[in-house]
């Protein structure tokens, strides 16, 4: 006997309740894995979300100009005047007055000018969207191809009607190679 029991205290039951550090480990292992796949997911839907308002910013630009310029004649189109007429679209409008500029998801400052296309003068429009991310430029291209005649990414034109060549995947993905792509949507 020893001398608890001499005092009629009982053993402790020798099965302890709890976690033991394996199965915490396994546990914490799990969480960081959902975790990992979470944000995962979170920043395929962000980007995607992200090159989805950029199709619609620089489409939504291009039909502002349209309205501003029923006739092919861009003279004197700029950023500051699409502001100015109201026409811009409100969600890419930074600031307010004569320092407004335009402004895309990814912070990029939009510019908007008159273009030369396929030999014309100021017939064409041209939209400048800069800070693009590689993992939503192919996206951006993708969705607003069909709207505009010539696309440049990082000055290389990956699609241009006036010429009868078709952009591949290859070419898109080559011309999209930096973290911080700028594009020039040009349309007539």
């Amino acid at each position: 006997m020893n001398r608890f029991q001499k005092q009629n205290v009982p053993l402790l039951p020798s099965k302890n309740k709890g976690f033991t550090l394996i199965e915490l480990s396994i546990a914490i292992v799990a969480a960081l894995v959902l975790i990992g796949i979470g944000l995962y997911f979170y920043n395929n839907v962000k980007n995607e979300t992200g090159a989805m308002n950029a199709t619609n910013g620089v489409t939504a630009i291009s039909s502002a100009v349209k309205a501003l310029y029923p006739n092919p004649s861009y003279t004197g189109l700029s950023s500051a005047l699409l502001i100015q007429s109201g026409k811009a679209p409100q969600n890419m409008v930074s600031g307010t007055g004569a320092s407004a500029t335009l402004v895309n998801n990814w912070g990029g400052t939009v510019t908007v000018a008159p273009a030369n296309y396929n030999g014309g003068p100021a017939n064409a429009m041209a939209i400048t969207f800069p800070s693009v991310p590689r993992s939503a430029c192919n996206s951006v291209f993708s969705a607003a191809g069909a709207n505009f005649q010539k696309i440049e990414i990082n000055n290389t034109a990956v699609k241009d009607d006036s010429v009868p060549t078709a952009a591949t995947a290859a070419t898109v993905a080559a011309a999209c190679d930096t973290e911080n792509n700028s594009m020039v949507f040009t349309a007539t």
